[in-house]
Parts: structure tokens; sequence; C-alpha cells
């Protein structure tokens, strides 16, 4: 959206089509947006996005940017910004999904059921229930507080280890990033959901 009495005009890139801009489409380009349906064939936008002298912003459409992304936009002093909590909440059931798979029998029973065979699970074999288990979460943003949030649901205990702690933090404890190695032994989950920096690299 454009402030009141600001024109905003619409270049679109058909990546399907395979076409591209003309050099006077290029040179009115300001600001961009990456969106998620080109994030496979993005290498005429990223093209088109090179040859964008007068740009000024580009915005794309993830949670994260890889610092190194964008190497000649970024000499170019170009702004990229991203888009966090976009899919804070689909991210997290799938690393509830990817907990509950371990940390439940169901490759036992996907075997079974793969070989056509009634083998129910012995106790002795089974995994401790989750519920008193400890996750520690580095990075408790959009995405690791969802995930703090179900973790507890199902009765686990939750560590976050970020930078700025705070009374509503959706966990049991709470340290500074220079806490992670006394902590980490007590885990018996570990969800990296940090921003990749040179830091967290």
């Amino acid at each position: 959206e454009a402030e009141p009495g600001q024109h905003v005009e619409h270049i679109i890139i058909d990546v399907e089509a395979g076409t591209s801009l003309s050099a006077a489409e290029l040179d009115r380009v300001e600001i961009a947006f990456f969106s998620n349906d080109v994030r496979y064939r993005r290498q005429p936008f990223i093209d088109a996005l090179e040859h964008s002298a007068n740009l000024v912003w580009l915005q794309v459409f993830s949670v994260g940017v890889d610092p190194k992304a964008y190497p000649s936009l970024r000499v170019r002093g170009v702004t990229i910004t991203n888009a966090p909590g976009a899919n804070a909440e689909p991210i997290a059931w799938t690393a509830m999904g990817a907990i509950l798979w371990f940390g439940r029998p169901f490759r036992h029973w996907a075997d079974a059921q793969e070989r056509h065979a009634w083998d129910p699970i012995h106790y002795d074999n089974a995994p401790r229930d989750l519920t008193g288990q400890t996750m520690v979460i580095l990075g408790v943003g959009q995405i690791g507080g969802r995930v703090a949030r179900h973790a507890r649901y199902l009765g686990m205990r939750v560590i976050g280890i970020h930078r700025h702690t705070a009374p509503d933090d959706p966990v049991d404890e709470a340290y500074p990033p220079s806490a992670l190695p006394a902590i980490l032994p007590r885990a018996d989950w570990f969800v990296v959901a940090c921003p990749l920096t040179d830091e967290t690299r």
C-alpha cells in the first residue's frame, strides 16, 4: 500500500512464461518482493534485480535471510528485509511432528505395517513418555516460542536459550547463550530455532 497520493506501479516478472523485463521497466524498479511462488525458479527474478539500477529495497517472503545471500545487492546498499513469523506455526508443528515420530514408537509401528505384521511393542522396548522430558530451545522467537508452547502442552520441561529474556517467555527456565554448554547435557531434545548469523553458524 502506498501513502495517500502516491502512485505504485506493479511490474510482474512472469517466471512461468520465461519473459524478461525491458531496460526501461528495470530502471523503474525501486522496491522488489521475492514471493514464495518463485522460490525454486528464482534465477530470472535475481537476474532482473541485478539489472535494476534504482532498486533500494528487497522484501523476501522467508523468515530468515542468509547474511551471505544477494552479495551484489548488499554491495550496492540495497536494504533487504525478511518476514518474521510468516511461517512460524507450520514450522513449529513440523518440529513437534518429528519429536512425536522419534519420541513414540511410530517407526516400529510403520515397519510392522509395511510388513503386514501384528507386532506389538513390548514395554521394555518402548520409549519413555515425553511427559517429564526436557527440551532445550536455542532461540525463543516466533518459531521457538511456538515450539515451547506445544512442548509444554505435552508436559515437557522447556529451557530457553536466548539473548533477551522476558517474564512472559513460554519456557520453564531461561538462560543467555553463554550458558548453553552447561545446559545442553540436561536436554532430551534440542531444538535450534535461532537466526543464521556469523555467531550461530
